[in-house]
């Protein structure tokens, strides 16, 4: 338990201690790159990244623990549960940490009336991952997206719904998958983009007068 054995900074093995990069923002970064590494060795690199203790004398059995126990530290092995698996038991995606990280903000604000940009370099990554887990049902992020994200279709509630119901659902659904390229349609849905378009509309009415 993470309250009883406090953070770890380090993997003994062996009786040597290796230190680790432990903050949240550093394990955010890597998250996507394990997700698209290919090989093995690609995997191994990206989790070997993090021991700031040198290893290159390091025999292979060494190596070989090390990985294990990076890859136990990276999926918080020490908490067993979770409220929110990356995936449910359906096999759904339910959270992208780039894709959501403007929804991931905005939930830990609500809940916990942080800002957690400010405290990711210096966030332990077991500590985030506490937080991110118990955020509230209430936020966008957790009671709209990833509950329509894992919406499964199977139970009665669905198979009893009138026709309209079930195409409001799909619809829903559509409109927050990952897999449909949210990313770019949030982009072009968000205030920001809004308003660069608007500017970019004005400019071109004031040019189109100008050269009349």
């Amino acid at each position: 338990m993470l309250l009883l054995k406090g953070e770890i900074e380090a993997l003994s093995i062996n009786g040597k201690n290796y230190k680790i990069i432990t903050n949240a923002r550093y394990w955010l970064n890597n998250i996507k790159k394990l997700e698209m590494s290919v090989t093995d060795n690609e995997r191994a690199l990206i989790l070997l990244s993090c021991i700031e203790t040198d290893v290159s004398q390091t025999k292979q059995s060494i190596i070989n623990r090390l990985l294990e126990r990076i890859q136990e530290f990276y999926l918080c092995a020490h908490e067993k549960c979770n409220n929110y698996k990356s995936k449910n038991s359906n096999n759904k995606t339910l959270y992208d940490f780039n894709v959501d990280g403007g929804r991931i903000y905005s939930a830990f604000f609500r809940t916990y009336n942080m800002d957690i940009e400010k405290e990711l370099d210096t966030m332990h990554w077991w500590k985030f991952m506490a937080l991110f887990n118990d955020l509230s049902n209430e936020t966008v992020l957790c009671g709209y997206y990833m509950h329509y994200r894992g919406y499964d279709k199977s139970i009665d509630e669905y198979k009893k719904a009138s026709k309209e119901t079930k195409q409001k659902i799909d619809e829903q659904i559509s409109i927050v998958s990952i897999e449909g390229n949210i990313n770019s349609v949030l982009q072009e849905d968000s205030p920001l983009e809004k308003r660069r378009k608007n500017a970019q509309k004005e400019k071109k009415l004031k040019e189109e007068i100008q050269g009349q």
